[in-house]
């Protein structure tokens, strides 16, 4: 319930920009409630030609991804980001319906950005719009279980 607002005191300083709509108040609903300690694994995927918001949707719910949406990009920046390849933004989408609508009627997206330079923001973009090759999706789902004797 307060995941965007400790992950905003810990971290908002490290951002060359910071969009000040990613709140627990406009992202409080989401698809997938995280559990403390639960294990995830994110599969990032490029995308390579100009897509839409719903060809997103239905590429994430044909991977099974747990829609997480803020929280999920959060937590990407907070533990993976020295991973993330510079040059990009990295989304995190949730059922639009569960994504904050701003002042203009549009639904927004989260997700997390690397710059060139090493800086990093959190931004937030429009559900609708085009997605281009400078977004990559983030696809979260259940770590797969250790076999016995790992």
């Amino acid at each position: 319930a307060t995941r965007l607002t400790s992950f905003a005191e810990a971290h908002r300083s490290e951002f060359y920009y910071y969009d000040s709509n990613l709140t627990d108040q406009n992202f409080g609903r989401v698809s997938v409630q995280l559990k403390p300690g639960q294990k995830l694994r994110v599969d990032v995927f490029q995308i390579k030609e100009t897509v839409t918001s719903e060809n997103c949707m239905v590429f994430l719910h044909s991977q099974k991804a747990l829609l997480v949406g803020a929280q999920g990009a959060s937590i990407v920046y907070e533990q993976e980001r020295k991973e993330l390849p510079k040059n990009r933004g990295y989304i995190s989408f949730d059922e639009k319906e569960n994504l904050w609508q701003d002042a203009d009627g549009y639904h927004r997206v989260p997700g997390v950005g690397a710059r060139s330079n090493g800086g990093f923001y959190f931004l937030l973009g429009r559900f609708g719009g085009p997605w281009c090759g400078g977004y990559c999706l983030l696809s979260f789902r259940d770590a797969e279980p250790a076999a016995a004797g790992e």
